[in-house]
């Protein structure tokens, strides 16, 4: 080649290099102005967050690649305080390549400096004991206003049930969000999307030889807002969930999961071979609870509690452990074990003691998802026991510690139940979701007067999850620390209550109310102006929350639906008289209400406030409503009582 026309060749690819990071350079400057302006308070903004699944077929298996890339870009000085991130890696997810950093803007471009440094670590959350999720952790270097920030990594998915959502939206705004899929022609997939119906997605769908591509692609999506007192985000983030439900090799169709009873199929195989083994051991302990009793509902009773109150759940999720249960006689030789290996010993001792039961796998209700709508493993995250007596359902699920045999613990409430019946053969069945009057606390109060003070007696009841609270709070407490706890709990009118004595009754007997009754006295409660008093008779406000906030934009969720009664019985002081009693106030909607009743009997005031909330999600546009009726409670709380010195000749 001739040496000027060569140097000339060079001369303009050293050009292209210098000039084309500098118009980028100079066009970030301008693009980073406009980003503050329509990101305003932001730190900083995901430019790019995509995923691209690679499906082949290899043999008679498939698999399966996810390429994931995030690029997002700094606005605001803050975002520091975001520097340093993490990814998960698992058994079925694990991570081929990772690469992250930072790109600093500078006069002629970006300065890439990579993260050099990963530390992976055990995956941590409070209800997990063990699992085989490990979390990566880097920190972007030099993150400072202005630069970008790039993440790639690669995950080898080796389950292809286990294709994970994605999520159109994250916690700050997104300018595009992108997933596509790549797959031969002779793997079937499908899709569902959830809580995108404010967005526009661009799908597409094409054929390159023996492949199909497609793409599912959004864009300006406004960022997650967290809620207190919100459900999990599945139920209002935006995203989907793409499935394959079957692929043919050597001219053989094989099923993955296009409806349930592929679900479930997979599922019955994975524990079609527990428990094939008798435990003597096991026998003896079966026999003792169920020798005394003739009645099959007593001994499924007998046996339950006695899970309940000697296997300690502790929860274990690796690989295939996070599905298949572990055989009883391993569950009761260690004590312990996680909701499937408490469902597993549940079975199985029923099972020795000549009863039907049906393992049954069920989501608890931080998963909005119906294994009608979305036949996949995300569905349900939890196994419990099925028992049927005539054609009532019990949903044996020991996880919680103790509770009443006829209340199915409160995360499985309205949520579906996979149930695995006899011969390969399964069912959905509905949890029911328990009243408002069976979760009850009562409260009753007989108080007199002596002078400015107050001295009472009362006594409480807690029935279903509301018993099953108050024995997790007390359970375990000393004499001391349950005066403390009780003081606090029962406290009316002002910090000057006390308690005198109390004691706890039926605390073991979970079929019961749980019952606690308690003396007090309250000092300068009672105002007192010449011959008249004055007293509130709300000595216990309910608390229900507060005002539910303009920007509040998801769901509002409670643990159970409830009813709370309070009864107040006043003692009218000799020598007085009843001058006035406030009038009665009511609200009262299908969801949620209150209803406070004043009446008088000879020598005394009775005041009964109740107050029930019967949803579990309460959703945005009953929050004006609620709101209402709170300031209408609050008002009501304010009035009092009159008594008035008798002044008869």
């Amino acid at each position: 080649m001739n040496l000027l026309i060569k140097n000339k060749i060079n001369f303009i690819f050293i050009l292209l290099i210098v000039l084309k990071p500098l118009a980028v350079g100079l066009a970030q400057k301008i693009n980073l102005d406009e980003y503050r302006k329509k990101y305003p308070g932001e730190a900083r903004v995901f430019l790019n967050d995509r995923s691209d699944i690679i499906i082949n077929a290899v043999g008679d298996k498939l698999q399966i690649e996810m390429k994931n890339h995030e690029e997002s870009l700094c606005i605001n000085k803050n975002v520091m305080y975001q520097a340093d991130q993490s990814v998960s890696t698992s058994g079925y997810y694990k991570i081929s390549s990772l690469s992250a950093k930072t790109l600093i803007p500078g006069k002629f471009g970006y300065k890439t400096i990579f993260v050099n440094k990963f530390d992976t670590s055990d995956f941590t959350k409070s209800a997990i004991f063990y699992d085989d999720i490990k979390t990566i952790n880097f920190t972007y270097p030099k993150v400072e206003d202005g630069c970008k920030t790039v993440l790639d990594y690669t995950y080898n998915i080796s389950e292809p049930r286990y294709l994970n959502a994605f999520y159109f939206s994250n916690f700050v705004p997104v300018e595009s969000s992108e997933l596509t899929v790549s797959c031969p022609s002779n793997v079937k997939i499908a899709y569902k999307l959830m809580n995108c119906d404010s967005l526009k997605i661009d799908f597409t769908q094409k054929q390159m030889g023996n492949r199909i591509f497609y793409s599912w692609k959004a864009n300006n999506i406004t960022k997650l807002n967290i809620d207190d007192d919100a459900p999990e985000l599945p139920y209002y983030a935006a995203h989907m969930f793409v499935y394959i439900t079957e692929y043919t090799v050597n001219g053989m169709n094989v099923k993955v999961l296009s409806n349930v009873s592929d679900l479930f199929s997979w599922y019955h195989n994975l524990v079609s071979q527990v428990n094939k083994e008798e435990s003597p051991a096991l026998k003896t302990i079966v026999d003792s609870l169920t020798r005394n009793t003739s009645s099959e509902l007593e001994k499924v009773k007998n046996i339950y509690y006695w899970v309940q109150d000697h296997i300690k759940y502790i929860a274990f999720e690796a690989g295939r452990g996070g599905l298949v249960p572990r055989d009883a006689d391993v569950v009761f030789a260690k004590r312990y074990g996680d909701c499937k290996d408490m469902a597993s010993i549940i079975n199985k001792m029923l099972e020795l003691a000549g009863i039907e039961s049906s393992l049954t796998w069920i989501g608890t209700r931080h998963i909005p998802y119906s294994y009608y709508d979305l036949p996949l493993p995300v569905v349900d995250n939890h196994m419990i026991v099925t028992y049927k007596n005539h054609d009532h359902y019990y949903f044996l699920d020991a996880t919680p510690g103790p509770h009443p045999f006829n209340y199915p613990s409160y995360p499985i409430q309205g949520k579906e139940a996979l149930i695995d019946l006899k011969n390969n053969n399964y069912e959905i069945a509905k949890v029911p979701v328990v009243a408002p009057e069976l979760n009850m606390e009562a409260d009753t109060v007989k108080i007199e007067l002596e002078g400015k003070k107050i001295v009472g007696s009362g006594i409480s009841y807690f029935r279903g999850y509301s018993r099953v609270d108050m024995y997790n709070l007390i359970a375990q407490k000393d004499k001391n620390a349950l005066t403390t706890f009780l003081k606090n709990y029962f406290e009316k009118g002002n910090n000057k209550f006390l308690i005198d004595r109390f004691e706890v009754k039926n605390l073991e007997q979970r079929d019961d109310d749980l019952i606690i009754s308690y003396n007090f006295n309250l000092s300068d409660y009672a105002t007192i102006v010449g011959n008249d008093i004055f007293i509130n008779m709300n000595l216990e406000k309910i608390n229900i929350g507060d005002v539910i906030k303009d920007t509040k934009k998801t769901p509002f969720e409670i643990k159970y639906k409830k009813q709370t009664i309070n009864h107040v019985s006043l003692e009218i002081p000799k020598g007085y008289k009843l001058a006035y009693i406030p009038g009665n106030s009511e609200y009262k909607d299908d969801l949620f209400g209150f209803n406070i009743s004043y009446k008088t009997e000879p020598d005394k005031v009775l005041l009964t406030q109740k107050f029930y909330t019967n949803f579990l999600l309460l959703p945005p546009q009953h929050f004006n409503k609620w709101n209402t009726m709170l300031e209408s409670l609050k008002n009501a709380y304010k009035t009092s009582v009159n008594l008035k010195k008798d002044r008869e000749p």
